[in-house]
């Protein structure tokens, strides 16, 4: 972002975030800042953002490794973003700051998950996901991992996170034990996904949100939405890829 960048008169290369620069939706309406305080800080880099690029980094790193783009091998690029990122926060003592104020971000600051072991608190919808996409890449519960991920993927339907371990590790020695029960979620989820994709306003069970498998299920049934919104099925996309990788 330029130093010149600026929104509505407001600087924002240097901003605190605490300008009132964002828009409802909604033509006419009022400022964010006006229906929520906290909306301008919404969007910051957060810890959760940490596990899930380091999510995707991994599969760009495990399946495009000799694939070059601009001179560069993806596979080795996605590698060194990993390390530059985790370094970044190892040097930042795992507090997540925003880069253009130095400011503590307003949620999520605390990525001390990724710098210390597994934490087993699950009580929570984000901890969950957090825990299983860092499981699911690091084999964070090392002998049991799959099993872990087997055992809560059932509590939302997060099925997407054992077949990614499955992608990135191959077949553990316990894995069949569990394809049965994998194959008959997995495929019964695909199957009864909507084919005009997941929206606010389906009918749908379980495909009405921003992302089945960030979401628990109230918000798997309907994501409020100011407005009917068609979200962009990367979900599926993610889960349908993996259940052809798994080979289920």
């Amino acid at each position: 972002m330029p130093a010149s960048f600026s929104v509505n008169g407001v600087a924002l290369f240097r901003s605190d975030f605490s300008a009132p620069f964002l828009q409802t939706i909604v033509p006419g309406g009022p400022p964010n800042y006006l229906v929520d305080a906290n909306i301008v800080y919404d969007k910051e880099m957060s810890q959760d953002q940490v596990y899930h690029l380091l999510f995707g980094l991994a599969f760009v790193r495990k399946y495009m490794s000799g694939v070059v783009a601009g001179n560069v091998d993806l596979g080795w690029w996605a590698e060194a973003l990993a390390v530059r990122l985790v370094t970044k926060l190892a040097d930042d003592r795992w507090r997540i700051s925003n880069p253009a104020c130095a400011k503590r971000v307003t949620r999520g600051e605390d990525a001390g998950l990724v710098g210390g072991p597994l934490l087993e608190d699950t009580s929570y919808t984000d901890n969950l996901h957090m825990l299983m996409a860092l499981a699911a890449v690091s084999r964070g519960w090392r002998d049991i991992t799959a099993a872990r991920l087997v055992a809560y993927a059932g509590i939302y339907d997060w099925y997407a996170y054992p077949l990614a371990f499955r992608a990135l590790h191959g077949e553990s020695p316990d894995w069949p034990l569990y394809e049965p029960l994998l194959r008959e979620r997995v495929i019964t989820m695909l199957n009864d996904s909507p084919w005009e994709g997941p929206t606010s306003y389906g009918t749908v069970p379980g495909w009405r949100s921003t992302h089945r498998f960030l979401r628990g299920r109230s918000l798997q049934e309907r994501t409020p939405e100011d407005l009917p919104t068609d979200y962009n099925g990367l979900d599926f996309l993610l889960f349908y890829n993996l259940m052809l990788i798994a080979e289920l």
